[in-house]
């Protein structure tokens, strides 16, 4: 497994397999009444929420610093798609019984995977912070709302009497910007009023809807292999390196071009091939995102987060910040503090 050093096996019993069987089909008249629940997060060393209404289950969850790693299990159930978005860290999928790796995600990724009826297996790196928000969505309930997404669903949900895993993209969705900021302002806001079903359904659907969105953008360009060379992606990768280790002073594109054999041009072209986006928005969402986490997990006052990453100003960090994620550095400690 990938967890370092010694590690507790647990599973994770969730709201969803607690509550199995409340969902209901009432036809055209729809849901009157809906159960839900909302509720803190149950499992040692990781820090979330759980919600669970009649057609959809979602699982934010978070690991807290300097607790001793876990495997975690769950048992998955066949009746449901799951929406998985990674905003922090790494995360593997494997299915228990074969030990084989289902699929993994690092941050700014999604998938959305069909199990069957399965044990599932989660690891993630011993010292790691991840940061995950899961989505069951029942099958009925994409079938009755999303009836067209559902017919383009086909390669995914064929044959749904089968047991076996299956993945609607084998190397996982990159995360649009606007889905990363629902998505970032959907953990963060603390809503539990008289309307919370509506909140969670709307946000719920905007998000697949999103998802979706970046899934046909991604299929609408060819992949990297059909035009970058094996050494090429090796510069590229080389690229990303020397980037996110001088993130705080990172060196010109030019310099940069240089120090992995290629030329500016290239450089350009390959990176936002290889990757999706340019190396330097690349970088900032790299420099936001541990920001995020330092905002998070310390004390660390926002002025010395803000020189960490190389912003001369405060103020302009903050702005960066906000942008990204939709809040200003000290709204989102507050609300996100462990």
């Amino acid at each position: 497994m990938t967890v370092k050093g010694k590690s507790n096996v647990k599973l994770f019993s969730r709201l969803l397999d607690q509550e199995e069987g409340i969902f209901q089909r009432l036809g055209t008249e729809g849901i009157s009444h809906p159960k839900v629940i909302l509720r803190e997060l149950e499992f040692p060393g990781i820090q979330g929420a759980e919600y669970l209404s009649d057609a959809i289950y979602y699982c934010h969850a978070k690991r807290i610093p300097d607790h001793r790693p876990q495997t975690i299990h769950v048992l998955s159930q066949k009746n449901y798609i799951q929406l998985s978005f990674c905003l922090a860290g790494h995360l593997k999928y494997f299915n228990n019984k074969t030990g084989e790796l289902i699929y993994s995600l690092s941050s700014g990724m999604a998938n959305m995977i069909f199990y069957g009826d399965q044990e599932i297996r989660v690891e993630y790196e011993g010292e790691e912070v991840f940061e995950t928000l899961v989505v069951n969505i029942h099958i009925d309930y994409i079938q009755k709302h999303f009836s067209k997404i559902f017919l383009g669903l086909g390669t995914l949900l064929r044959d749904i009497s089968g047991n076996e895993p299956r993945l609607i993209s084998e190397k996982g969705i990159l995360v649009s910007p606007e889905l990363r900021q629902l998505l970032l302002h959907f953990v963060s806001k603390k809503y539990a009023g008289c309307f919370l079903a509506h909140y969670v359904e709307i946000k719920i659907k905007e998000a697949f809807i999103l998802l979706m969105d970046s899934l046909e953008e991604k299929d609408s360009y060819p992949t990297t292999a059909q035009f970058l060379k094996p050494e090429d992606i090796e510069k590229m990768e080389l690229a990303k390196s020397i980037l996110l280790e001088n993130f705080s002073n990172p060196p010109g594109l030019k310099e940069l071009a240089l120090l992995v054999g290629t030329n500016e041009f290239n450089l350009k072209k390959h990176f936002k091939l290889h990757f999706g986006k340019t190396a330097y928005n690349y970088l900032h969402e790299f420099k936001m995102e541990k920001a995020r986490e330092l905002l998070a997990s310390s004390k660390k006052p926002i002025a010395d987060i803000a020189e960490y990453f190389g912003y001369s100003h405060a103020t302009h960090f903050s702005s960066a910040f906000k942008k990204s994620f939709g809040m200003l550095p000290k709204a989102y400690r507050e609300s996100n503090s462990f």
